[in-house]
């Protein structure tokens, strides 16, 4: 009989310790899934700050020499938007990273649950053969 309770009681830990895990595993994926998104839309946006910076370029070339000036601030400010997307590509890489990650560890902690449920079979089986003694 202690044998049989001192089994479900380790079945109850490891069920409670194999449902906190999975809620902290997905709460960690979606965290890093919203992250990713809100790098992926820097992206864009700088990525379309720096075509309208271009752009802008371009039509000051064909204006002249006077311009010259307003020339170089535009450069800077494309050059500046190139880099405010490269650095949002990077965050959206390290972001996919993360994802990945969470992904492979959300795949671990499924082999992990698959395997309590297995020993928690197990233990039944012995708890009913226990019972049955």
């Amino acid at each position: 009989a202690a044998a049989a309770a001192a089994a479900e009681s380790k079945i109850a830990a490891a069920d409670r310790e194999g449902r906190s895990a999975a809620a902290a595993t997905e709460a960690a994926l979606a965290e890093a899934e919203a992250k990713a998104e809100e790098q992926a839309t820097a992206a864009a946006a700088a990525q379309t700050a720096a075509e309208a910076a271009e752009a802008a370029r371009l039509k000051i070339l064909t204006r002249g020499g006077e311009l010259k000036a307003q020339l170089a601030q535009t450069v800077a400010e494309r050059d500046a938007a190139l880099r405010e997307r490269d650095a949002a590509r990077a965050a959206v890489a390290a972001d996919r990273a993360q994802l990945e990650e969470a992904a492979a560890a959300r795949g671990r902690h499924s082999q992990e649950v698959l395997l309590r449920e297995q020993e928690a079979e197990a233990l039944r089986t012995e708890l009913g053969a226990l019972k049955a003694a």
